[in-house]
């Protein structure tokens, strides 16, 4: 999985990946409500936005609700978890193997890591130049 740094994106092998540990963006505001979680986004303050806001009424945040499966993963984001962590615990909670729960946690990662809802801590020993 790619991690941009800036504008420079930098490839890691899978086992810094799987030893990292995901963070949520401290700025996203969230709450559960039945076991979802709503992430309450602020909108981009671009000049099209603004433009936008003066013809259409629109609110200030946006809200994006994850299901409970995602809403379990948000949990485990905690800065305390590493990937390889929060993957045994997806595969025994929903009984789906191990490889299974990669796959999916590694596009729901890059998901919200694009969009800035998360980041990941990544040991320095695999960040060093040669």
């Amino acid at each position: 999985m790619p991690l941009k740094f800036g504008k420079k994106e930098v490839k890691l092998p899978r086992e810094a990946i799987m030893s990292s540990k995901p963070i949520r963006n401290p700025s996203i505001e969230f709450e559960e409500k039945l076991g979802e979680i709503h992430l309450q986004i602020n909108r981009n303050s671009t000049f099209a936005a603004k433009l936008l806001s003066k013809i259409f009424i629109m609110p200030k945040k946006r809200v994006l609700v994850l299901d409970l499966v995602g809403s379990e993963v948000w949990k485990l984001c905690d800065g305390k978890n590493k990937v390889v962590d929060i993957i045994k615990e997806l595969s025994k909670n929903h009984k789906i193997s191990a490889y299974e729960a990669e796959l999916s946690l590694m596009e729901f990662f890059k998901m919200l890591t694009k969009r800035g809802l998360l980041g990941m801590e990544v040991s320095k020993k695999y960040l060093q130049k040669g």
